[in-house]
């Protein structure tokens, strides 16, 4: 297992702390964080793919084999990963904005509740 390079934990950093950020950073830096946790996904994933393969074809195919070269994984298994990280921390960052949204209208933080129904659904009479 390798070590974690000092620059994932300053992402994984960045992202704990961006949720405590006052809402017009907010805005401003989901960008940068989604191509962030994007990459930490997608490194992380296609490690792991690339060893599950790996002890896969160490196992059922020869060394020697020309499957084992073809199948190890390539660009289309990179490319598959980088969408389904890219999709993944999109879904994951809307998920950590959604508390400072109303469900109902998508006011924001600034939204005083007042014509919200109940604190936990916050369903939105009128603002």
């Amino acid at each position: 297992m390798k070590p974690v390079p000092i620059l994932q934990c300053l992402a994984l950093v960045l992202l704990f702390a961006w949720r405590l950020m006052p809402e017009p950073y907010l805005e401003w830096l989901l960008l940068p964080l989604w191509v962030m946790s994007g990459w930490l996904i997608f490194a992380s994933s296609l490690e792991a793919a690339r060893l599950r393969r790996r002890a896969w074809l160490d196992q059922y195919l020869l060394v020697s084999s020309p499957w084992h070269t073809r199948w190890r994984g390539g660009w289309l298994m990179s490319l598959w990963h980088l969408v389904l990280a890219a999709l993944l921390a999109l879904f994951m960052l809307v998920r950590l904005f959604w508390p400072f949204t109303c469900r109902c209208c998508g006011y924001s933080a600034s939204c005083s509740g007042a014509g919200c129904k109940g604190t936990s659904k916050r369903l939105c009479w009128d603002h």
